[in-house]
């Protein structure tokens, strides 16, 4: 915490706090907890429009899918743990982000990962497989699909790994539960396993960089940390109970215990209610008795013992995994108690909501600490990263080759590294890690009781970022809108997750700067929404920073059931169609792609003169795309177009011109019904990018 902070701190309080008070302001003023470098610039993103159910500040964003349905899904990271211990940093990470899809009232679908390694640690060590297994571990056994995975290979992501997971749900809407606390009437209710000494100060350590690197890997000034245990079938009967709640309509509000634990659900629940709180320490759950195993000093008091400020610490920040914090009414909690009971769920009421915005933390009648519950969660001074961009520095990450790394397929020239987001994905570092089964760019899932399902996938590209952060973070946007038509599915919105090193170093600043311009330019020129996503800050070690490596999500309605069967692959000798506004000399445009217009008489835009990325008069009519005919004998096509001056028209499954093979496949396809509009002629013009 910096000199100013705590001159904040005790300004707002007019005293100093006690050492819990401290610990609690600690937690939540990290860069993990409270953005506080990034907060001023999410703002430019486009949270809001008519398809938007739930925006960011939930656990998870989620956007208007047929009648009466909403997709839910979200994007974060679990770096740091990770790297320290890579299948239980993995395998909590799975079950941290279904936690927040599901506590809105969602059921879960599918999740994909996003994992950056270097060459040695994706083939010869024991981290990447340990990541993997952590992640298929989780997965199996709560018995979600593992569905699309992209795999970024690197040196410079030696001491720094990366690990972002997605999942997706469904819910009907008028399921649809909050995090607001906003009644004074409302209990808190504990749910899951009880609390141990498990990511105590994990937040603080993931806002740390790391000081060393593998078993000597410590953040910042030798911060202690207990990576978490994941526990995926009590995972699963959480799931089950929490739905069973919310169908019951007894839960009021709902978040997950995440990073910081109790601390931050409990405040962050009361704070976006604009009430208090009051947590009776005596009534939460907690496995201390059977921590035979921790050292003499980490040793809490027995049950029967009151509470001591050093036990209330571990009480509030511990990470304990599969537990879940619910608002309900009065007169639902004995009720709510009862059910969880019968999915032998561990729980308790530990807590109520207060009208006069103080939360206060209590041992029977002593009160452990009392603090106004606006300052924990919002006081933090913010940091306005450009006001520290530097123009002139080369990027971040950057090393001296360039980053390409030698004999690492599919990176030698931009047209293999770009034609990789597009087509199958068959790298060979995720066959590796994932064994037999191939994880595809893109995954599908079909949805019970209703046609087709929902489509969904995660894109990432450091080195096409790095060259120019804003152009390249909307091509990710773009990429990811592509990869959708191709199957079929019509794009709906956008989730991310921000990795980036030290925000002290300028060139860092700038990149982060740079890169959330660009998702939001990417995200307004197709007219999607950015429903949720996370930030990773300090992913580095002994002063080097990873590269700049946004990765976004996006999720589509795929409308019937046979593009889920039979959805298409890109192979050697189909044509992509693309025409894109980018500045010339950009290598998001040297690929050998044929291009085509989106109509007879308007040429493709001219590379070398188009307007610059974000300016109003960009016409974004840019992502046509067609396939030839496939062995399935169907010949489909997709259409994507949207302009500043109109509404986004997008052209799904129901665009796709299905013909039989037969002598007239040459034949014009026909219009899309909808649009009024021609689909693409897949015929090319003989026209191409400059090349690499």
């Amino acid at each position: 915490m910096t000199a100013e902070e705590r001159r904040v701190i005790e300004a707002g309080l007019g005293r100093a706090p006690n050492p819990l008070e401290w610990a609690l302001f600690g937690a939540l003023w990290s860069e993990h907890c409270s953005y506080k470098h990034t907060k001023p610039l999410l703002g430019m993103l486009p949270t809001h429009g008519s398809g938007v159910v739930a925006g960011p500040g939930e656990g998870a964003g989620a956007v208007a899918w047929r009648d009466g349905w909403a997709v839910v899904f979200k994007l974060e990271s679990h770096n740091h743990p990770s790297y320290v211990a890579p299948f239980d940093g993995a395998a909590t990470g799975v079950g941290g982000i279904l936690r927040d899809v599901f506590a809105m009232g969602a059921e879960v679908l599918a999740v994909a990962g996003a994992l950056a390694f270097d060459v040695e640690s994706a083939t010869r060590s024991a981290l990447a497989t340990g990541v993997a297994d952590g992640l298929k571990a989780y997965a199996e056994r709560f018995g979600v699909p593992f569905g699309a995975l992209s795999v970024v290979l690197d040196a410079r992501y030696r001491t720094n790994p990366l690990v972002n997971a997605l999942a997706v749900g469904r819910l009907a809407r008028d399921k649809l539960v909050l995090s607001a606390a906003d009644r004074d009437d409302l209990v808190f209710i504990y749910a899951g396993r009880p609390t141990d000494f498990d990511g105590v100060h994990g937040a603080a350590f993931a806002s740390k960089s790391f000081a060393g690197a593998g078993a000597n890997a410590r953040a910042g000034n030798a911060i202690p940390v207990r990576v978490p245990k994941a526990d995926p079938e009590t995972g699963r009967r959480l799931y089950e109970a929490t739905l069973a709640v919310i169908g019951r309509g007894w839960a009021y509000a709902v978040q997950d215990m995440g990073a910081a634990g109790l601390l931050s659900a409990s405040a962050e629940m009361a704070a976006k209610g604009g009430r208090g709180a009051t947590l009776y320490l005596d009534r939460v759950p907690r496995a201390f008795a059977e921590e035979r195993g921790a050292p003499r000093s980490e040793r809490a008091p027995e049950a029967a013992t009151a509470i001591t400020p050093e036990a209330a610490e571990v009480l509030m920040l511990s990470e304990t995994q599969e537990r879940m914090l619910y608002a309900v009414r009065r007169e639902d909690a004995d009720a709510v108690l009862a059910l969880l009971g019968d999915y032998g769920i561990p729980a308790a009421a530990v807590g109520e909501v207060r009208a006069d915005g103080r939360y206060v933390l209590q041992s029977g009648d002593r009160v452990l600490a009392d603090v106004p519950v606006r300052l924990l969660v919002d006081g933090v001074p913010l940091h306005d990263l450009r006001e520290r961009l530097s123009t002139s520095a080369p990027a971040s990450g950057r090393a001296p080759d360039d980053g390409h790394v030698a004999g690492v397929p599919g990176q030698t020239t931009p047209d293999e590294r770009l034609a990789e987001h597009f087509g199958d994905h068959r790298r060979w570092a995720g066959a590796a890690l994932f064994g037999r089964r191939r994880l595809s760019a893109v995954g599908l899932q079909a949805v019970p009781d209703l046609p087709g399902g929902v489509a969904y996938t995660v894109v990432a590209a450091p080195k096409v970022v790095e060259e120019r952060p804003d152009v390249g973070t909307a091509a990710l946007v773009v990429w990811g809108a592509v990869r959708l038509a191709l199957v079929g599915a019509m794009p709906l919105g956008v989730t991310n997750n921000l990795n980036f090193g030290d925000p002290s170093d300028p060139r860092v600043a700038r990149d982060i700067v740079r890169s959330i311009e660009g998702l939001a330019a990417g995200a307004r020129a197709l007219d999607l929404p950015v429903v949720s996503g996370n930030v990773s800050l300090y992913n580095a070690t002994s002063g080097r920073s990873i590269p700049p490596t946004p990765v976004v999500g996006l999720v589509g309605d795929v409308p019937d059931d046979e593009l889920l069967s039979r959805a298409p692959t890109l192979t050697t000798g189909d044509v992509l169609a693309w025409a894109s506004p980018w500045p010339h000399g950009s290598s998001a445009e040297r690929t050998s792609f044929e291009t085509t217009s989106d109509d007879g008489d308007t040429p493709p835009p001219d590379v070398g003169t188009a307007p610059p990325l974000g300016s109003p008069s960009v016409r974004t009519c840019g992502l046509s795309a067609a396939l030839r005919p496939s062995r399935q004998t169907a010949s489909r096509s997709a259409r994507f177009c949207s302009s500043s001056r109109s509404s986004t028209s997008f052209s799904s499954s129901r665009a796709w011109n299905r013909r039989k093979t037969s002598a007239d496949d040459s034949a014009t396809p026909s219009a899309d019904p909808r649009s009024g509009a021609s689909a693409v002629d897949a015929r090319p013009l003989e026209r191409r990018f400059p090349p690499a």
